[in-house]
C-alpha cells in the first residue's frame, strides 16, 4: 500500500467521474478540485449540522480538521480525546468530536485503525463539514498550539490489533529475532517525493535531517550487543546495507508494511529517531524513545525520552553555544526554518559524530536494561539541568509554547559541560 495515498470514497468518486466527463473540456478543469461531488454532498452536510444543532442541548459535537500527516494525525486525535475525556468527567453535557480527514493521508491504515475507535469523516463530506462547521458556533474547532502541550500518550492508544494481526507479527519476527530496536532516520527523500509527486505542502527542514550512514557504527555495536535493529522508513534517500543479518534495512528492502510500521514500534525494545512524525508511533505505545541529532531540543513531548541534541555552533566567536543561547534562539524565532537560514547568523548546525551516537545508543541500552550508572559529576549536571527547565521563565508550559518532559542523555552532558554556562 502506498505511504501517501489520495483518501476516497467510492461512490461518491464514481458519480463524480460520470458527471465530469460529460462536462465541456473548459469546466473539467474546475471540475478536478472536487467542485462537483462537494455539491452532491452538501444537503447531507447541512442535514447533518442540522441534527448537530438539534442535539446540542444534550449533547456537544464538534468537528476537527486532523492534518495529513502520520505525526499530526496520531497527536491530534490522542490529545483532542484526552481533552474529550476530561471535559466529560466533570460535565453532565458530554462532548464527542468527528475527525475530518480530506486530501492526502500518510498511512491508510493509521487511519483506518483510527476509524474503528472514534468517529472519523473522510474525503469531500469531511471537507464540506469542517468548511461548513465554522459558520456555527461552537462546532469547528482546531487547536494548533494546545494540542502540542497536551499529556497525549496518558490515553490508551486508538489503535489496537487484532488477534490475526497480533498473529501476522509474531510470523514475521519468528524466534530468531529476540529483542530489536527501530531505527528511524529523518532525511529529505520523503518530503521531496510528496512535493513533486503530489504537490503538498511539506517542508525539507534540512536541519532536522542526518546522514543515515553516520549510524552504521551505533547499528553494529547494538548487533554485537544482542540487538536486531530494523532501520525504518517509507522513502528514504539512500539504502543501509550490512552484511550483518541482525541489521535489517526494512525501508528498502521489500519487507515493509503499514501495519507492521505500528506493530514493530509496539513490540521494539526502543526506538532510536531523529525527530518525525513516527515517532509518534512508539510514544503512543509507551516505548522507550532515543532522540538522537534532535534539532528543537526544547521540543521534547514525550516523557519516556531520552535526548542527545545537535549542537549549534557560532561562527563567529568560534563556540557551540550554550543551553541560555540556544533558549534565545529558539525563544526569538531565528530557527525557524520557515522564516529564516541559520547561517545568516552565523550559527553552523553541528550534527552528532559517529562516536557520539555510539555512546548515545550505549547509554540507552543500559537504561533500558537497568545497568546505567551515572557519575556523581553526571549527577549533579541532570539535577541543574532539571531546576533550569523547571523554573527558566521561557521554557514553562504555555499556549505558545512546549514542556520539555523529556530527559537529555547523561553521556551529552559529560561530552559538552559548558552548554550549561551561565544559568543557575
Amino acid at each position: 500500500m502506498n505511504q501517501l495515498s489520495p483518501i476516497n470514497t467510492p461512490y461518491v468518486n464514481i458519480i463524480f467521474i460520470k458527471l465530469k466527463s460529460k462536462l465541456p473540456p473548459r469546466f473539467q478543469k474546475y471540475a478536478s478540485f472536487g467542485i462537483i461531488p462537494k455539491i452532491i454532498l452538501t444537503p447531507v452536510t447541512f442535514f447533518i449540522l442540522f441534527l448537530v444543532m438539534l442535539i446540542r442541548p444534550i449533547l456537544i459535537v464538534q468537528f476537527y480538521p486532523v492534518d495529513w500527516q502520520i505525526g499530526h494525525m496520531l497527536v491530534i486525535t490522542h490529545a483532542n480525546q484526552l481533552r474529550n475525556k476530561n471535559w466529560n468527567r466533570k460535565h453532565k453535557r458530554k462532548k464527542i468530536t468527528i475527525y475530518c480527514f480530506f486530501g492526502l493521508v500518510s498511512s491508510e491504515y493509521a487511519l483506518t485503525k483510527i476509524g474503528q475507535t472514534i468517529p472519523v469523516v473522510r474525503n469531500h463530506l469531511a471537507w464540506n463539514l469542517n468548511f461548513y462547521a465554522r459558520q456555527l458556533p461552537n462546532t469547528r474547532i482546531y487547536y494548533p498550539e494546545q494540542t502540542k502541550i497536551q499529556h497525549y500518550e496518558d490515553l490508551d492508544p486508538l489503535i489496537n490489533f487484532t488477534q490475526e494481526e497480533k498473529e501476522e507479527g509474531r510470523a514475521f519476527l519468528g524466534e530468531r529475532i529476540d529483542k530489536f530496536v527501530c531505527l528511524n532516520v529523518r532525511d529529505s527523500a520523503y518530503n521531496a517525493h510528496i512535493n513533486k509527486e503530489f504537490g503538498a505542502s511539506a517542508k525539507n527542514w534540512t536541519n532536522r535531517n542526518s546522514d543515515i550512514n553516520s549510524y552504521r557504527n551505533a547499528a553494529e555495536f547494538l548487533a554485537d550487543i544482542g540487538y536486531t535493529v530494523f532501520r525504518m522508513g517509507s522513502i528514504v534517500a539512500s539504502s543501509f546495507d550490512f552484511d550483518n543479518p541482525k541489521i535489517i534495512d526494512y525501508a528498502t528492502n521489500g519487507m515493509r508494511t503499514e501495519f507492521l510500521d505500528f506493530y514493530l514500534a509496539h513490540e521494539c525494545h526502543f526506538a532510536i529517531s531523529t525527530s518525525s512524525g513516527w515517532d509518534e508511533i512508539p510514544t503512543l505505545f509507551r516505548r522507550p524513545l532515543l532522540l538522537v541529532n534532535h534539532f528543537d531540543p526544547l521540543m521534547t513531548l514525550s516523557k519516556n525520552c531520552l535526548v542527545h541534541p545537535k549542537m549549534l555552533f557560532d561562527t563567529k566567536s568560534g563556540r557551540l553555544l550554550s543551553l541560555s543561547e540556544t533558549i534565545d534562539m529558539h525563544q526569538s524565532g531565528k530557527t525557524n526554518q520557515k522564516r529564516y537560514s541559520l547561517q545568516d547568523f552565523g550559527i553552523e548546525v553541528i550534527d552528532m559524530s559517529s562516536e557520539d551516537l555510539v555512546e548515545a545508543v550505549t547509554e540507552m541500552a543500559q537504561r533500558v536494561e537497568g545497568t546505567f550508572v551515572e557519575t556523581p559529576e553526571q549527577k549533579e549536571m541532570q539535577a541543574k539541568l532539571k531546576h533550569i527547565l523547571s523554573t527558566h521563565p521561557k521554557l514553562q508550559p504555555t499556549p505558545n509554547y512546549y514542556p520539555i518532559r523529556a530527559e537529555f542523555a547523561s553521556c551529552f552532558l559529560s561530552r559538552y559541560p559548558n552548554f550549561l554556562d551561565g544559568l543557575d
